[in-house]
């Protein structure tokens, strides 16, 4: 077999265990964002991309040694909230900032808790902040109107990977445009597993600095998620979750919950969704190129 012409090494930070019977048959959550990444690249470019990733257990302080010998960190979701007082928690949101500020190339994805604590991180001081959803818990498949800015932006990135070449011709074409390294987005809404009581609040629609973007809102949360081009992409719901994994949780977290309301969240976990389309989006951040500016917008 032909060796990849890209690894990407992601560290995977994990914030939280999943519930008994997810880890028994998953494994980690960095294992259950590991598996239908490795999916998609084998789908997408054959043998070209690969996927690599480590594990690394946050909560009780194992970091990489090195954030730059990684591609990416990835954020998992977690029972906690990024503004619990614990030293933990603090001591992520310092380390995400660092990567940020510290190590450009490396880009950071978040998923629910994740994307929470990176807004939380490095928006902060724009008037951005995580909360109790006034609006209670979003559960199961809903629909995410996406953001034509963040559509436009996220089409306009170009990608390391020039897919252009007769050596790739064999290639699937799902999701690539006659400028072979663009991604097209093929509808305006997006269907992804929900599973939050938090969420993001923007103090006004103009804070987010430079060229930030909110990717879309559902009709319970307003900001679905954040994306920076080739820096930073959050989702606040789950590619990385399917009906098995969101119903084992929802038993164990919902296990108070009045009935009624908990069956009408298994009704929406039911439903279809586009993961595989969210877990190409992820792919072609990952594989975006590093934007060098002159002068940062950013802080």
């Amino acid at each position: 077999m032909s060796a990849p012409l890209f690894t990407i090494r992601i560290a995977m930070l994990n914030t939280d265990r999943p519930v008994p019977k997810v880890f028994e048959k998953r494994g980690s959550y960095g294992s259950i964002f590991y598996n239908p990444l490795k999916a998609a690249a084998a789908a997408e470019f054959g043998y070209l991309v690969e996927i690599d990733a480590q594990d690394f257990d946050v909560v009780n302080g194992d970091y990489p040694k090195a954030a730059s010998d990684f591609n990416a960190i990835f954020v998992t979701g977690a029972a906690a909230a990024s503004y619990d007082d614990f030293d933990w928690i603090r001591n992520l949101a310092d380390y995400i900032l660092e990567v940020y500020e510290t190590y450009p190339q490396v880009k950071i994805f978040g998923s629910c808790f994740g994307h929470q604590i990176i807004c939380d991180s490095l928006l902060r001081k724009h008037d951005v902040h995580v909360e109790k959803d006034p609006n209670g818990w979003e559960l199961g498949v809903r629909e995410i109107e996406l953001n034509r800015e963040f559509c436009k932006a996220f089409e306009a990135a170009e990608t390391i990977l020039d897919l252009s070449s007769s050596s790739t011709s064999h290639l699937p074409t799902l999701n690539i445009a006659s400028k072979p390294s663009a991604f097209v987005f093929a509808s305006d809404s997006l269907r992804l597993q929900l599973l939050h009581s938090d969420h993001v609040k923007l103090q006004n629609p103009d804070c987010l600095p430079g060229s930030w973007v909110v990717i879309g809102r559902s009709k319970h949360c307003a900001v679905q998620g954040v994306y920076e081009p080739s820096r930073v992409l959050t989702f606040q719901g789950h590619f990385e979750y399917d009906r098995f994994i969101v119903s084992e949780t929802v038993q164990v977290v919902g296990a108070t919950w009045e009935p009624n309301f908990a069956r009408i969240a298994l009704n929406h976990i039911n439903k279809e969704d586009d993961a595989d389309i969210a877990c190409r989006i992820v792919l072609k951040f990952l594989l975006q190129k590093h934007q060098v500016e002159e002068e940062p917008e950013y802080y």
